[in-house]
């Protein structure tokens, strides 16, 4: 996967008429996102009680700053112990995903788990990921960890999550 991440970037340059995406970053994202649908399924509606879905809270927690730094810290370094997601409880560990996806690669899967599993589209409110701002996320988050990441998953269960 990390040989075909100078698609990655080479999509990413393509340019896009306004409120379209080019069939070749589309397919860089889909692309990206095959390593999560192992588990989370190409549609992103999970396994009941084994894998939650990505559908559903995904948008808003994208919307904001607290919500997408926990999407990409769940993305790069994984999530562990119980949750609760569209009222089902899940207990499992997803494992980190750094060491096989770059931060262009996870950039790539979140935007694919919000524009087609979740019809989002990019605005001024809510804007694709990028290489940079997990970066960025990262280095504000020393230390993160799957156990780090379920205490900010439930600090966000007050405003954000279902």
């Amino acid at each position: 996967m990390r040989r075909a991440l100078p698609l990655l970037a080479l999509a990413a340059l393509l340019p896009a008429a306004a409120g379209a995406v080019s069939a070749a970053v589309r397919a860089a994202e889909a692309a990206a996102y095959a390593r999560c649908a192992v588990c989370h399924l190409p549609g992103g509606e999970g396994l009941p009680g084994a894998v939650p879905p990505l559908v559903g809270p995904f948008a808003a927690l994208a919307a904001d700053a607290q919500g997408r730094a926990y999407l990409a810290l769940v993305a790069k370094f994984g999530l562990a112990g119980p949750i609760e997601s569209g009222g089902a409880r899940y207990l499992g560990v997803m494992p980190a995903q750094h060491a096989a996806l770059d931060d262009a690669a996870l950039a790539a899967a979140l935007n694919h788990m919000l524009r087609e599993l979740n019809g989002a589209h990019f605005d001024a409110r809510l804007r694709p990921f990028s290489a940079a701002e997990i970066a960025r996320i990262e280095a504000q988050h020393p230390g993160a960890n799957p156990r780090a990441n379920a205490a900010l998953r439930a600090a966000l269960a007050k405003g954000l999550l279902p």
